[in-house]
């Protein structure tokens, strides 16, 4: 199996064996008695991108979403700044509107699941957002499945954010209703890779061991916060498969430079400038440019606003932006991220990105190391 198609599980590994190593902080508060299960059916759609894609969709989707959290205490500074939201992880099932050409998904995820009002409200509003693998039982394959040119690979990455409703019935009983997005697609790994979006929504029943409204502690910090400032220098790497005509895979590396303000222990905003060096492009570029390319014109630069959540060690980076040099033109200009980064130590941290055209058109998955040198 080729390196890049190890990282994303190696990645999300890295991700739940830090959430599992999160301990209780006293007894009255014990790690048990903190959990919170969920069961919650799905209804919606997917949104055909393309002509041919509508052509094979049968039906609406159904499914259901398993999910195990954990009520955070309060012990640290993105608990009481999040409101002291619940993280887990969770399996997701559904259909895709046709069971013989798209089968079905599932999916296995990270999820942090947050409320907006105090939790001493019986109604309640609030958002999730998870990261993860997803699994197809059905994927392209020129022999056996060609008219799915959807998607070309059984294991894709997994994001999912939906608007979230609560009513709370008793100390241990909250009906929840939700309405969101679901995408998942390979980050073009293996082409073809169009991606599915999904539109979904559904109901659901929570029932925790504990109240939420006593589990949660406004206990003092000892977090010593980061600079003001910082400035992370960074490699990347990634591969991409341009074509579903041939199995040729495609190198890319690149650096980056990236300024952040931390706003508030849970908050920056900054910019990042990423040059990368994608092989594809030659093979990308328009057939009357061929004449005419150089080695420069391997170099893609882009700059995009960067706005970051954390979450303890964790990051969630949002990243719209825009090409400064790109030879294929049917890129276009826009250009953004979303990805998920690790604080290995104060000054190194790990990230993962699905670096995308436009608003849903995948590029490849980024991969890299970046450090502060402020």
């Amino acid at each position: 199996m080729p390196l890049c198609k190890l990282k994303v599980p190696f990645f999300v590994f890295l991700l739940i064996a830090h959430i599992t190593s999160l301990k209780a902080y006293s007894q009255e508060n014990a790690f048990a008695k903190r959990l919170v299960f969920s069961f919650e059916p799905q209804f919606g759609f997917v949104m055909p991108h393309h002509d041919y894609m509508a052509y094979f969709l049968k039906e609406n989707i159904s499914g259901f979403q398993l999910n195990v959290g954990l009520l955070t205490l309060g012990s640290k500074d993105w608990h009481r700044y999040y409101n002291y939201p619940q993280i887990g992880a969770g399996f997701y099932h559904s259909s895709l509107g046709n069971d013989k050409i798209y089968g079905k998904m599932n999916a296995l995820y990270l999820y942090v699941d947050r409320k907006f009002l105090p939790l001493h409200y019986r109604l309640n509003i609030g958002n999730r957002i998870a990261f993860g693998l997803s699994y197809m039982n059905k994927y392209y394959d020129k022999e056996s499945n060609p008219t799915n040119i959807i998607i070309a690979t059984p294991i894709n990455a997994f994001i999912q954010y939906d608007l979230m409703a609560y009513f709370r019935v008793n100390q241990s009983i909250t009906v929840k209703m939700n309405l969101g997005f679901t995408h998942t697609s390979n980050g073009s790994i293996k082409d073809p890779n169009k991606g599915f979006n999904v539109i979904n929504t559904g109901f659901g029943l929570q029932y925790a061991l504990s109240d939420e409204r006593n589990v949660s502690k406004n206990i003092p910090s000892s977090e010593e916060h980061k600079k003001t400032h910082q400035f992370y220098m960074g490699v990347i790497s990634g591969c991409k498969s341009i074509t579903r005509l041939d199995d040729k895979t495609y190198a890319l590396m690149g650096v980056s430079g990236e300024y952040l303000y931390q706003v508030n222990p849970t908050t920056s905003i900054g910019g990042e400038v990423a040059a990368y060096w994608d092989s594809s492009n030659k093979d990308e570029s328009e057939p009357e440019d061929g004449e005419s390319f150089s080695d420069i014109d391997y170099i893609n630069i882009t700059i995009n606003p960067t706005y970051a959540l954390k979450m303890g060690r964790i990051y969630f980076a949002f990243q719209p932006g825009v090409y400064i040099k790109n030879k294929v033109n049917h890129y276009g200009i826009v250009t953004n991220k979303v990805g998920l980064r690790y604080q290995v130590s104060p000054k190194l941290m790990a990230s993962m990105a699905i670096k995308a055209h436009w608003l849903a058109k995948a590029d490849f998955i980024e991969f890299g190391v970046r450090y502060n040198i402020l």
